[in-house]
């Protein structure tokens, strides 16, 4: 069963995960990575997907993972995650970033 993990809660993510789930992926196959306890309630309340605060924990066991912050916060993710990435695809949303 393929995993996806969300790093970021926002609206270009609830509009994919939104979208994933409308097409027939299980929620209990995608977790939401958000440091907003209300944001993560607002999404497993919507959704039913697994959420978490925790970056490194919540891409272990994801297969893919889809970086879907702001610009300005991806060297910060990138830093905390990066060594949970080995064997994973890795997808950007955040528009900017080189």
């Amino acid at each position: 069963m393929e995993t996806i993990a969300f790093i970021g809660g926002g609206s270009m993510a609830s509009a994919i995960l939104g979208g994933l789930i409308a097409q027939g992926m299980a929620p209990a196959q995608i977790t939401l990575i958000d440091p907003g306890a209300d944001q993560r309630a607002h999404l497993q309340a919507t959704y039913g997907v697994r959420t978490t605060d925790g970056v490194a924990a919540g891409c272990a066991e994801a297969d893919t993972v889809v970086l879907a912050v702001t610009p300005q916060v991806i060297p910060q993710v990138a830093e905390r995650v990066a060594g949970a990435l080995k064997g994973k695809l890795l997808i950007s949303i955040a528009a900017g970033c080189r």
